[in-house]
């Protein structure tokens, strides 16, 4: 049973753990040529983490790596789950890419060269079949296939030269410290750290790409209510954005915080009368009256389908008319 003991009066009461997922980490290094491995007997394990269920899984995974095994790390992505027929349930893998070059690593554990990798080298073969996933993907990422810009190992070190070359003009240098939050081929979130105010990278991909054109949009007409966009990278349908320093809505306990937000909002609103042609022409969607009402009549006839497709009779069914 996991759990810990805490005291209440004289009688010990079991408070149980929050949920956990285990991860077994692929972690890369020279541009994916190198696996991070533990030595089990004359078998390799890899390293592995307990993160907090339901929550973000790059930030949790990046922070529980480096201070399990003290390696400064960039999510890439999940590798697609093996078609092997197995009646085991199949762990949970991420593969990573170590942002230090030489980084120290624990005594029992080591750099294994892939292409040394063979059918024993590994103490559980769900453990081979992941990296022989991995490495696939990784190859589709590397020939330029429309997977997604940040699967493939060197990504990050890519970004840090582009963001580096953006905000240099602003006295600005990276430190190398940075917070990943999310992380996909296609998605990614990160907060870099420089000498002064930090920035923030975003990039997105299908099903929000049209949020890359509406950021970029809202920033010029509405420069006091969006941060500053410092850069924007296309190819990437990623943008770079200075820091509001200051604390969220969570974090603060004070209901007037609430209320100026709405007031602040209220505002934004009120600055976009006038612009609707700009914000249609960057995909924003259009929820004006004149729209809405065109999906009336269409919605009634599905719902009206619906009810007539409806066997429960305890509650009688919709209909068209307003007085039933």
């Amino acid at each position: 049973m996991s759990g810990v003991t805490v005291e209440q009066g004289t009688h010990p009461v079991a408070a149980q753990l929050a949920p956990q997922d285990l991860y077994r980490l692929l972690i890369l290094r020279k541009g994916g040529s190198e696996l991070l491995v533990a030595s089990e007997g004359p078998s390799f394990t890899l390293p592995c983490v307990e993160i907090p269920k339901w929550e973000r899984v790059a930030e949790n995974l990046t922070e529980a790596t480096r201070k399990r095994y003290g390696i400064y790390s960039a999510c890439l992505f999940a590798p697609e789950p093996s078609d092997a027929t197995t009646d085991r349930e199949q762990p949970l893998y991420q593969v990573m890419e170590t942002t230090e070059g030489r980084a120290a690593i624990p005594n029992e554990m080591r750099w294994l060269p892939l292409d040394s990798i063979s059918d024993q080298s590994f103490a559980d073969e769900q453990d081979l079949e992941a990296i022989a996933g991995a490495l696939r993907q990784i190859g589709g990422f590397q020939s330029g296939e429309p997977i997604g810009p940040f699967g493939s190992p060197g990504w990050v070190e890519e970004l840090f030269r582009w963001v580096q070359r953006e905000v240099e003009p602003y006295g600005l240098r990276l430190t190398g410290k940075f917070r990943q939050l999310n992380a996909s081929p296609t998605f990614s979130l990160l907060r870099l750290e420089t000498n002064a105010q930090a920035v923030w990278f975003k990039a997105v991909g299908e099903p929000n790409l049209r949020e890359f054109s509406i950021s970029i949009a809202l920033t010029r007409p509405f420069p006091g209510f969006v941060p500053t966009i410092i850069a924007s990278h296309p190819t990437w349908h990623g943008w770079l954005t200075t820091e509001f320093a200051r604390s969220t809505l969570d974090e603060v306990p004070d209901a007037c915080a609430w209320q100026r937000t709405a007031e602040t909002l209220a505002a934004l609103q009120i600055a976009s009368i006038g612009k609707a042609d700009g914000l249609l022409d960057a995909e924003c969607r259009d929820l004006r009256v004149p729209r809405l009402l065109t999906l009336v009549d269409p919605f009634i006839e599905v719902m009206s389908q619906f009810m007539e497709e409806q066997h429960l009779r305890r509650v009688p069914n919709l209909s068209r008319r307003l007085d039933r």
